[in-house]
């Protein structure tokens, strides 16, 4: 597995997630994200459509990331 950081704009939600994200999930989230960084990479297919960390990608967001793992 190869780890890069990639432009938080240039990802796409996944049309197909079946999990409803709320905003307090997404506060919490962003909360971790200001207290230790950015822990877990964002899972992309070859499109940049999210496979998982939609909620992650929300909160890098909301706290300001340009780029995420």
């Amino acid at each position: 597995m190869e780890i890069e950081y990639i432009p938080v704009a240039d990802l796409k939600e996944c049309p197909g997630n079946a999990r409803i994200i709320t905003e307090a999930a997404v506060d919490y989230v962003a909360e971790s994200i200001r207290d230790a960084g950015f822990l877990n990479p964002v899972v992309i297919d070859g499109r940049n459509v999210i496979v998982c960390g939609h909620v992650s990608t929300r909160a890098a967001k909301k706290v300001g990331l340009d780029v995420v793992p």
